[in-house]
């Protein structure tokens, strides 16, 4: 990504942008943008603030001159020249607004266009320094200059001191010859080597052993520098040693359970109170007896059945029970059961019906026989429905096929 360095708040800026073609494999700029091609998009942020709505792109009049954008969502873009060396730079006239934006960064993003790779620019606009308070005393246009020169005053007159000194050193460091302050022979007073050997015994290996007259066979070891360090050994020394262990103090841990009366409020009661006043939203490590405990213990023991009260199930009449409600057929087996035969009668009942010439039967329901009458001179019988007018049947009288029937006419 390519990067700028602009004062914050600056004004009228031009820029000059190398926008790549992507279809090329020699590194080749895209010629031929212009402010409206197509799919070209721009947009912009600051550090701190949010991406951008899309910028609106807008011609520049005359190369090289500042022309300002007609709104701060607005920024000015056309070509250089399409001639090497120069094909792919491009420039552009940023809104003044932009170079106020807060968070020390601005970045410039656009893409879109057809064999257009993306481009991205960086504006850091922290890159002066502007100093305006020194140790939160504000400055004027000279105090900085009469700082460094006061501060240079004073750099001479303390070489100058220090060189003072110096001069009184012998020009051959290695030798003594010239240092008047020795401490002569007649002031040394020699140690009691002779008592300091009572105490110390060397050993002539690392360090040395002091030996307590009060405790024959005790000893403590080690180099001045260890020794020293005993001094300042404290509780929390010891509990920061992750390898510690109590067992590693011989029989200490028997002799603590095998105490006849101890108790663990011989310690302290804070310590029994910081047990017991756990709470049970701090108790969360699994396979814990305090998570046992927190999990299983869930009512009130008093509100158990007591064993007195406790009469044991029937387990052999349960058993046989059950025995025979699985020998028996199932409440869904016998409502299948039962679904088949009602099937069955249905289709019986189906095919008996199925017989029926359904218009003999509509003909007997609706006959209702009313008067009838002999025709002498036809022979012909005339049987009429119920309101004596309309025909029901008519047969011939003088039919001699048969004595003792008429068939209808």
């Amino acid at each position: 990504m390519a990067k700028l360095n602009r004062k914050k708040g600056i004004t009228s800026q031009i820029l000059h942008i190398f926008i790549q073609d992507s279809s090329a494999t020699t590194g080749a700029g895209l010629i031929g943008l212009v402010y409206n091609s197509a799919g070209l998009v721009c947009k912009h942020i600051n550090a701190g603030g949010i991406l951008s709505g899309a910028i609106t792109l807008e011609d520049i009049t005359t190369l090289g001159t500042y022309q300002s954008p007609t709104a701060n969502t607005n920024m000015r873009f056309k070509e250089i020249n399409s001639v090497s060396p120069s094909q792919g730079v491009y420039e552009i006239h940023v809104h003044n607004d932009w170079m106020n934006f807060t968070g020390g960064s601005l970045i410039i993003m656009l893409a879109g266009a057809t064999n257009m790779a993306q481009f991205r620019l960086e504006i850091d606009l922290q890159a002066d320094v502007n100093i305006t308070h020194v140790a939160g005393t504000a400055q004027t246009a000279g105090d900085i200059p009469a700082m460094i020169t006061a501060v240079d005053d004073y750099v001479d007159t303390e070489v100058g001191a220090i060189k003072a000194k110096t001069d009184n050193l012998p020009t051959d460091p290695a030798s003594n010859t010239q240092v008047n302050t020795r401490l002569a022979t007649s002031g040394y007073t020699a140690p009691d080597n002779a008592s300091i050997a009572a105490i110390l015994d060397d050993t002539g290996t690392n360090g040395v052993v002091v030996t307590a007259a009060s405790k024959t066979g005790y000893s403590i070891s080690g180099t001045k520098t260890t020794l020293d360090a005993l001094n300042d050994i404290t509780a929390a020394s010891v509990w920061v040693v992750t390898t510690r262990t109590l067992t590693s103090f011989g029989t200490l841990i028997d002799d603590i359970w095998n105490y006849s009366t101890r108790t663990i409020t011989a310690f302290s009661t804070s310590l029994a109170l910081s047990v017991w006043d756990v709470l049970e939203t701090a108790i969360l490590t699994a396979s814990s007896i305090g998570l046992k405990v927190k999990n299983n213990l869930d009512a009130l023991i008093s509100s158990r059945l007591a064993t007195s009260g406790y009469t044991a199930p029937d387990n052999a009449g349960i058993s046989y029970i059950l025995a025979e409600s699985q020998s028996h057929p199932t409440l869904g087996e016998i409502e299948a059961s039962a679904v088949i035969a009602k099937e069955a009668t249905s289709s019986a009942i189906k095919t008996k019906t199925d017989t029926i010439i359904w218009g003999d039967v509509t003909s007997i329901k609706d006959v209702s026989i009313g008067k009838w009458s002999i025709n002498k001179t036809t022979n012909v019988l005339t049987i009429y429905k119920v309101d004596g007018v309309t025909v029901l049947k008519t047969f011939n009288l003088t039919d001699n096929s048969s004595v003792s029937e008429r068939v209808p006419i």
